[in-house]
C-alpha cells in the first residue's frame, strides 16, 4: 500500500507519496489538473490511500479547513457505489 498527501491549493496541488514504512516514493508539484493528477497516480505500482487537506482563507484568516481520505474500490465493494 502506498499512501499519499495531498495539499490542495487554488491552482496546484503538492503531492508527497510514501511506502509503508515511510520512505519517500514519490513527489511532485502539479496543476490542478485532472488529467495530471491521474497520471501521477497511474504511474505509481499498487494500491493506494490519498489524504487531502484543504483551507479556506479570507482577509488573511482561515474560515474554513477539511481534510478527506480516499480509497480506491472495485465494484462489488460495499462501498463502491456510496459516492
Amino acid at each position: 500500500m502506498l499512501y499519499a498527501g495531498i495539499a490542495l491549493h487554488k491552482r496546484t496541488l503538492a503531492i508527497h507519496t510514501v511506502d509503508a514504512h515511510g520512505a519517500l516514493v514519490r513527489k511532485a508539484d502539479l496543476p490542478t489538473q485532472r488529467d495530471r493528477t491521474t497520471a501521477y497516480f497511474a504511474a505509481l505500482p499498487g494500491p493506494h490511500r490519498a489524504v487531502v487537506e484543504c483551507t479556506l482563507e479570507s482577509g488573511g484568516r482561515v474560515t474554513a479547513t477539511c481534510r478527506g481520505t480516499f480509497v480506491a474500490v472495485k465494484e462489488g465493494h460495499p462501498a463502491y457505489h456510496r459516492w
